[in-house]
């Protein structure tokens, strides 16, 4: 969706440091959003919980119904089902068969492997259970990640448009990202050992 509204509202020029920006704020509300989840779950019962929860979904789907507009300079279209469904295919038939689009889907499932596997899968029960965090304190720790992603997001799609080699900058931004990893986990061991 971000790419979508980054495609319509903005210049081409602009696109991926829009992306960037609206990768920004998705992960700025995902750090947000736990630690504001994390202390209503610990108030409410679940039943209220989820009951508020959907009905915040509920708001932010309306408003995005109600905010965001379609380019005004496209020609009308066909709306019916049949037709969305016949191009939704011929676009999921498109894309799946250009050999890129495996290459970057990998790639970026690659990326994400790490703050979807360690913030989202287990990152809360590991600081509870290896350095006693409460429930909150755990949340913060873990969602710290995603903080990290809303701050590096703009700063990587500029340099990323703006880099004579975008071959070379993908390759060092996983490298780079590998290092800082086994740091992080180097500390994170010595720090255990000494407990």
């Amino acid at each position: 969706s971000n790419i979508h509204i980054a495609r319509t509202w903005f210049p081409k020029d602009k696109q991926s440091l829009m992306i960037g920006i609206a990768e920004t704020v998705a992960m700025s509300g995902i750090f947000l959003g736990s630690i504001f989840l994390s202390y209503m779950w610990s108030y409410l019962t679940w039943q209220a919980f989820y009951i508020y929860f959907n009905l915040f979904l509920a708001f932010i789907a309306l408003s995005a119904y109600a905010f965001i507009v379609e380019d005004q300079d496209k020609e009308q279209e066909d709306k019916t089902l049949l037709h969305f469904l016949n191009k939704s295919y011929s676009r999921l038939r498109f894309i799946t068969q250009e050999k890129q689009t495996w290459i970057i889907g990998f790639y970026i499932g690659l990326m994400f492997v790490v703050p979807t596997i360690f913030a989202a899968l287990w990152g809360i029960p590991f600081f509870m259970k290896a350095y006693h965090f409460s429930h909150q304190e755990a949340t913060l720790a873990a969602s710290l990640l995603y903080g990290g992603i809303a701050l590096g997001a703009p700063l990587t799609t500029w340099l990323f448009s703006h880099h004579p080699n975008r071959r070379l900058f993908l390759t060092l931004v996983p490298l780079c990202l590998t290092f800082l990893l086994c740091f992080v986990i180097s500390a994170v061991v010595q720090n255990k050992t000494c407990l």
